[in-house]
């Protein structure tokens, strides 16, 4: 038998079933930690967005086979049980359907620890892709619960568009819009501790909050100018402190549009402009930078299909 992790090269000849999709990542328009929960995790209120920067993934289902091999295209990703999308495969064959073989191929768009959710996304990937490979009897509500138990991020990868999230991230409610901006990220080469962020946050060092209710109410009558006004993100207190080098981006990137924020507990920062073209001039301004750039627009969806 073959050690499992190991990746094993498809046979042409087997009846193995095969899909490709597209991981989506994720950032916050807005973010505000509300509380302290007794687990230690804390309350959100926050508005998730798709964007169409995505990871692709090739899953392949092995009849008669065992065992999940994974195997991706960036250094830093790990291969094995430490992976979302691994343990998102273990976890259906565990339940479901643990007389076959998964192999899971990652191709890595989505910076690692960037607080774009690129893991999540993954891990929403292999469990949507998984139930149809396997055609196993699960609900979305059911797929959702499981995800939840990989991460606070997977439920929204699960069903992607713009969602406002409460809870640890995980209650979602669906806005009625259709984005009309395009979207800057800013990546820098850092590694950002959520677990440090926000075991560091302090409330008393709030000086200003979003409301999603404005900003929900300037996304469905498509306001740019109101959205950008309501892009705030209450972690920056905690991540602007810790790594300078955020902070500076974040001010840089208010230079070209005011509406600036950075994504989740960092590094990357988010700009949202009028339209492809604005978004890929200021881009330009910046591809001298040591620093992750990409430009492009919101996702409708968390997980697509590749035909």
């Amino acid at each position: 038998m073959m050690q499992e992790g190991a990746f094993r090269e498809a046979n042409p000849d087997s009846h193995d079933r095969k899909l490709t999709l597209l991981a989506c990542g994720k950032i916050n328009l807005c973010l505000d930690v509300v509380g302290r929960r007794p687990d230690g995790y804390h309350d959100l209120r926050s508005i998730f967005q798709s964007i169409s920067l995505a990871d692709e993934l090739t899953l392949r289902v092995m009849p008669g086979s065992d065992g999940i091999y994974l195997r991706c295209d960036h250094p830093g990703v790990p291969e094995g049980p430490a992976n979302l999308a691994w343990r998102a495969a273990r976890l259906l064959l565990d339940r479901f359907d643990g007389q076959a073989g998964v192999q899971i191929d990652i191709r890595k768009r989505i910076p690692i620890a960037a607080g774009l959710g690129g893991g999540s996304a993954d891990a929403a990937a292999a469990l949507l892709g998984l139930r149809k490979l396997l055609e196993l009897p699960i609900s979305d509500g059911e797929l959702a619960r499981i995800g939840k138990e990989l991460g606070a991020d997977v439920p929204f990868c699960l069903r992607g568009g713009i969602a406002l999230a409460e809870g640890i991230g995980d209650v979602l409610e669906d806005i009625p819009c259709s984005p009309s901006y395009a979207v800057l990220v800013v990546t820098p080469r850092l590694h950002v501790s959520t677990a440090e962020v926000f075991r560091a946050f302090d409330p008393a060092k709030v000086d200003r909050r979003p409301s999603v209710e404005r900003m929900r109410g300037h996304l469905e009558r498509s306001c740019l100018a109101g959205v950008a006004g309501e892009m705030v993100n209450v972690l920056e207190t905690v991540t602007f402190a810790l790594h300078p080098q955020v902070a500076a981006w974040a001010k840089r990137m208010q230079e070209l549009t005011p509406g600036a924020v950075m994504s989740g507990s960092g590094p990357s920062i988010i700009g949202l402009f009028a339209d492809l073209d604005h978004a890929r001039r200021a881009m330009a301004e910046l591809e001298q930078e040591d620093v992750f750039l990409w430009c492009g627009l919101p996702a409708p969806r968390g997980v697509r299909e590749v035909k």
